[in-house]
């Protein structure tokens, strides 16, 4: 999966999902962790794509806890692999 070095302000990482959709991955603040707590009510399960909503643009719009249901299987992986690439610790990655 490709992706873009050449990133714009506000973006953290670009990535190529599986099905060709372009999806950006934007800089944010505690703010949007504390956005997604709330989206997911209490349902740990809803924790990540709420969090994905968040701070993800596929294809330059935002994303809805929804449209993950209707998403393409292996795009919805993808997004949750990288998700959780961003969430080891190290370095923070640098705009």
């Amino acid at each position: 999966m490709a992706e873009n070095t050449n990133q714009k302000p506000g973006v953290l990482k670009e990535i190529t999902l599986p099905s060709g959709t372009k999806a950006v991955f934007l800089r944010r603040k505690g703010k949007a962790l504390m956005n997604a707590q709330r989206k997911a009510d209490g349902d740990s399960s809803k924790i990540s794509f709420a969090l994905l909503s968040e701070i993800v643009e596929v294809d330059g719009k935002p994303c809805l806890m929804e449209d993950f249901e209707e998403m393409d299987l292996f795009d919805v992986m993808r997004l949750s692999e990288e998700l959780g690439e961003m969430g080891k610790s190290g370095p923070t990655p640098k705009p």
